[in-house]
């Protein structure tokens, strides 16, 4: 998995790991370039049927499915016990090793941090990857 699949997976992470972690901005989409806010951005765009700006239930549900058909192999990973949800722990292993490979990917100074032009650099590699999507 190349390390735009990674950060659009650590995102859809956070954005299904519960109900309020998925509310839009107050002011709008103003995500500011950020991988992960930009992803939750689109996942309301995409799965907010009732409109309330934060991702239901049955919502969530139909996200971490787009999920599971995506990216069986990561999925299948982070499902440790095999139960076909994601736990809390299971989630937080998830995210722990993604955030790894997008330091190995991106932080180029080897701080263990993204500065602004590292975060620049995700961004553009996010936005790419999210351009080659085909339509859903």
């Amino acid at each position: 998995m190349n390390p735009t699949q990674l950060i659009l997976a650590f995102a859809l992470g956070l954005s299904i790991s519960g109900v309020s972690s998925a509310q839009a901005p107050a002011g709008g989409a103003n995500h500011r370039g950020r991988p992960g806010a930009m992803v939750r951005a689109h996942l309301l765009k995409k799965f907010d049927t009732d409109g309330d700006r934060q991702l239901s239930e049955a919502e969530r549900a139909a996200a971490l499915e787009q999920f599971k058909t995506n990216h069986p192999d990561l999925f299948a990973k982070a499902d440790a016990d095999g139960d076909g949800k994601l736990s809390m722990d299971e989630r937080i292993a998830m995210r722990r090793a993604i955030w790894k490979h997008v330091l190995a990917k991106f932080d180029t100074d080897g701080d263990g941090k993204l500065n602004e032009q590292e975060r620049k650099a995700a961004r553009e590699a996010f936005q790419q990857r999210a351009k080659k999507r085909p339509a859903e």
